[in-house]
C-alpha cells in the first residue's frame, strides 16, 4: 500500500502521519542491507551466465534465502519518510521549481514542495474555524458530458461548481498589497455564506489580472454582475496598478468587460478584535450567516485562514509590508499568509444586511 500527500494543514487530513510511529529505522536498514546483498549475489550469478559458467547451488540458494527473507521483513514494515520536491531536483528541473516557488503563496510552497509542517493556529485569529466550515461542491454530471474530450476543461470554469447560483449575482471582495492580491467570490444562502472560490496575483501582475482571472473563470455566469464590497482602504491609495484608487480600478475593469458593478460601501476597516469576535461568531454557526469554504477552489484561502495568527491582541500582520525576496521569502511566509484574510472582512457586511 502507498500513500502519498502534500504536508496537511489540517487535523483530520493529518491521519497518515501516524505512520511515522509505525516505521522501524532500524528495519529499514536491515531491509536496505538485504537489497543490496540480493543486487550482489545477483550480479554474481550474471557474470557466471555471461562467462558461461555453472551456477553453483548454493550461489541460488543463498539468493533464494536473500528473497525470502526480504519478503518476510518487508510484509511486517512500514516506510514513512516526509521528502522535499528539491530531492527531485535533476528530473523537475531548477527552473520549474523557481516558477512553483514564485507563483505560489509562502504557505502552500512550504506544505506542497517543500513538505514543511506548518501547523494549525488552535488560538488563531480564527480559532473557531473547522472542519465543519469546509464543503464540496463539484458538477459531476458537467464532467460526465464532457465525454473525456480534456480539451474542454484546458481553462477551467464555473460549470464544474455545483455550488454558484449562476442567476444571483456574485459578492466579491479584495486585499491589496505590493506584493500579492487577493479576490474572494460568494453568495449568501439563507442561513450561509459559501465562499465560492478565492484567487490571487503575484508580483507584476496586479488587479487588471486578477479581475481577468476571475471573469475567464466565471465566463458562463447567467447573470453578469458583481456586488463589489470594499472599506476605506480601497479609497484614496494604489499601489498595485497606476494613479486612480483599488476601488475605481476594480469597477472600471470589471465594467471593460462587461460586468455590472453594484458598490457597497462599508466604511472604516473594524478593529481587529471586533473583527475576531464577530468573524468567530460566524463560523461558529451564532450569527445570521455561517461563512462555509468550498475545500477545491479555496486551498490556498483555508490555509491563511487556518494559520492566521494573534500578535498583541490584534492578527500577525508584521510580515505583510517586507518585501519577498529569493532570499527571505520562505523565512517571512507564516505571517505572509495574512495577506488573504482581510478580504474575509466583507462577511460582516453580509451579516449586517
Amino acid at each position: 500500500m502507498l500513500i502519498t500527500s502534500d504536508m496537511p494543514v489540517t487535523k483530520k487530513g493529518s491521519w497518515f502521519l501516524e505512520y511515522e510511529h509505525k516505521c522501524d529505522p532500524e528495519l529499514i536498514q536491515i531491509i536496505q542491507g538485504t537489497v543490496y546483498e540480493v543486487w550482489r549475489v545477483e550480479r554474481k550469478i550474471a557474470a557466471l551466465v555471461n562467462e558461461g559458467k555453472p551456477i553453483p547451488a548454493w550461489l541460488r540458494s543463498q539468493l533464494r534465502t536473500l528473497n525470502r527473507d526480504l519478503c518476510r521483513m518487508r510484509s511486517v514494515t512500514t516506510y514513512y519518510r516526509e521528502a522535499s520536491t528539491i530531492y527531485n531536483m535533476q528530473v523537475l528541473g531548477e527552473a520549474f521549481i523557481n516558477q512553483l516557488k514564485r507563483d505560489l503563496p509562502p504557505l502552500t510552497f512550504q506544505t506542497s514542495v517543500l513538505c514543511k509542517r506548518i501547523g494549525i493556529q488552535r488560538d488563531g485569529f480564527y480559532s473557531s474555524m473547522t472542519e465543519n466550515n469546509k464543503y464540496s461542491a463539484t458538477n459531476f454530471s458537467y464532467l460526465d458530458n464532457l465525454e473525456y474530450k480534456f480539451d474542454k476543461i484546458q481553462e477551467p470554469c464555473s460549470l464544474a461548481d455545483a455550488d454558484v447560483d449562476s442567476n444571483q449575482p456574485l459578492c466579491i471582495a479584495f486585499d491589496y498589497n505590493a506584493n500579492i492580491n487577493w479576490l474572494v467570490c460568494g453568495q449568501p444562502r439563507k442561513t450561509q455564506l459559501l465562499v465560492l472560490k478565492s484567487f490571487f496575483v503575484k508580483f507584476e501582475r496586479k488587479l487588471p489580472e486578477l479581475i481577468d482571472d476571475f471573469c475567464k473563470y466565471y465566463r458562463h455566469h447567467k447573470r453578469r454582475e458583481v456586488v463589489f464590497y470594499y472599506d476605506s482602504t480601497a479609497l484614496g491609495s494604489n499601489y498595485a496598478v497606476n494613479n486612480e484608487d483599488f476601488r475605481w480600478v476594480i469597477s472600471n475593469e470589471f465594467k471593460s468587460r462587461g460586468w455590472r458593478v453594484r458598490e457597497v460601501y462599508i466604511g472604516r476597516p473594524m478593529h481587529h478584535i471586533e473583527k475576531q469576535l464577530l468573524i468567530n461568531r460566524m463560523l461558529a454557526g451564532h450569527a445570521r450567516l455561517r461563512p462555509l469554504f468550498n475545500r477545491e477552489n479555496n486551498e490556498d484561502l483555508l490555509v491563511s485562514v487556518q494559520t492566521a495568527g494573534v500578535y498583541n491582541g490584534n492578527k500577525d500582520k508584521r510580515g505583510e509590508k517586507l518585501a519577498e525576496t529569493e532570499e527571505d521569502r520562505l523565512r517571512h511566509a507564516p505571517t505572509a499568509a495574512t495577506h488573504s484574510t482581510p478580504c474575509v472582512s466583507g462577511w460582516r457586511s453580509f451579516h449586517r444586511r
